[in-house]
């Protein structure tokens, strides 16, 4: 189409007058406009003109969906508060054990020192009263016929009581076949379990 060589406006055919600008237009001064360009060659299968979509990106690793943090330090938190409960109970359970077996373990050294006839064993695990009120040659006297009679020894109880003091109930089987039930009172001194008073009950 023809252009006005004024003002460039579209030339309608056969006109001697630009009808945008009113300036002459001759068939000499008449420019026409350059030719368009070719239109590039289509991807095959596709329109002319039709838009070409970019080749799709790589596929990217997959995002890892990672716990949240404030999730994180809940769950940390219950574990250490569940493992220092689960340590508190252990200590107390040991605790209460080692309470409980102490005087046990006092009253059943001393039958035995008494059964092997270590006598010195034996009387030094009495309290510092009742080796003030029996002398060793007496406790030797008193306790010298149960060496080596007695077959068999089982705590039977064990009371722990407030103010430092125990009182253990054992059985004894003698070599006679006859028993005894000795319950035996115990003080602590120094932190250790002394006994003060042994009361033997005849069983048969």
């Amino acid at each position: 189409m023809a252009e006005c060589p004024k003002c460039g406006a579209a030339l309608p055919e056969g006109v001697s007058f630009c009808p945008n600008c009113g300036s002459s237009v001759g068939d000499a001064a008449v420019r026409t406009a350059p030719p368009a360009a070719p239109a590039p060659h289509a991807a095959p299968g596709l329109q002319p003109g039709a838009e070409v979509a970019p080749p799709p990106a790589p596929p990217g690793k997959p995002a890892r969906k990672g716990m949240p943090r404030g999730l994180k330090v809940g769950l940390i938190i219950s574990l250490v508060v569940v493992l220092l409960v689960v340590v508190g109970i252990v200590v107390g359970v040991l605790a209460l054990v080692k309470v409980v077996s102490a005087p046990a373990d006092v009253a059943n050294s001393y039958v035995r020192a008494i059964n092997s006839g270590n006598m010195n064993e034996a009387y030094s695990y009495l309290s510092t009263y009742t080796r003030s009120t029996e002398s060793l040659s007496g406790f030797k006297s008193k306790l010298g016929p149960f060496e080596g009679n007695i077959s068999k020894y089982n705590t039977q109880s064990v009371n722990v009581r407030s103010g430092g003091t125990a009182i253990v109930e054992m059985d004894l089987a003698f070599s006679d076949g006859s028993s005894d039930t000795w319950k035996m009172k115990l003080v602590k001194e120094g932190g250790k379990w002394k006994i003060q008073a042994v009361n033997p009950e005849s069983s048969s």
